[in-house]
């Protein structure tokens, strides 16, 4: 339980710092959400 809350928090994370380096519009949280939603389909 505390792992997937720490990858949450992770991608969340990366996300944000992605959102701030590049200056995207779209917030860092649906960011970081969508390179989760990436990671778990490359890995299965």
């Amino acid at each position: 339980m505390i792992e997937g809350l720490v990858l949450l928090l992770v991608f969340q994370l990366l996300g944000n710092v992605a959102e701030m380096y590049f200056h995207l519009p779209v917030p860092g949280s649906v960011l970081g959400m969508f390179l989760l939603l990436v990671a778990l389909i490359s890995f299965l």
